[in-house]
């Protein structure tokens, strides 16, 4: 099973789920992680996905670049826990500017 990125524009990329044989379903960068991670995503969830070990995301999130601004806009700390919000990495990966429009 592959997943294929289709982008008809800048602002809307298309994932399609290819089995071998055809393709099983298409959507959007936010439903495919929605429906892999659910709401809220770990740590190690977001590095997995950015290709990132979770050490070096780790120390990224912390300088000052606005990278680590971006993604530290879709953090959420509950208690000692800390998660993302799906639909926020959605908008990053899309290469949507503000996260919170």
């Amino acid at each position: 099973m592959r997943v294929i990125l289709d982008t008809p524009n800048v602002q809307q990329h298309i994932l399609r789920i290819w089995d071998g044989d055809s393709f099983l379903k298409a959507m959007n960068t936010e439903q495919f992680l929605l429906e892999r991670y659910g709401l809220l995503r770990t740590l190690p969830q977001l590095a997995e996905t950015l290709k990132r070990s979770p050490e070096g995301l780790r120390i990224t999130l912390r300088t000052q670049s606005e990278f680590a601004a971006k993604v530290n806009a879709a953090r959420l700390k509950l208690g000692r826990r800390v998660y993302f919000r799906t639909p926020d990495v959605a908008k990053l990966i899309d290469g949507v500017r503000d996260v919170n429009d």
